[in-house]
């Protein structure tokens, strides 16, 4: 019975922990998209000649890519590494 519960309550975390992983990409994506539509129109607004909205482009979207990659589970993660301790210590108790 102990075990059975141990497993709903693992299963929940863990659901708990991928819509919040989505739902923080989620919300880096659209961070990334409104401040670069920004920049591109700021940069080419005042100086065209020099492009350097490239810059917070590429290198703010690598970081998109890692955070979207982590998000979607194309990267083994667990819940076990947000909430080891509370895990750990379940499994031990069963």
């Amino acid at each position: 019975m102990q075990n059975q519960h141990t497993q709903a309550w693992r299963a929940a975390v863990e659901t708990a922990y991928r819509e919040k992983a989505r739902r923080g990409f989620l919300t880096h994506l659209a961070f990334y998209l409104v401040f670069n539509t920004f920049f591109i129109a700021l940069n080419l607004k005042t100086s065209p000649d020099t492009l350097w909205f490239l810059f917070p482009l590429i290198f703010w979207g690598i970081f998109v890519v890692f955070h979207g990659v982590r998000a979607v589970g194309l990267v083994a993660h667990s819940a076990r590494a947000f909430f080891g301790e509370v895990l750990a210590h379940l499994e031990e108790g069963s």
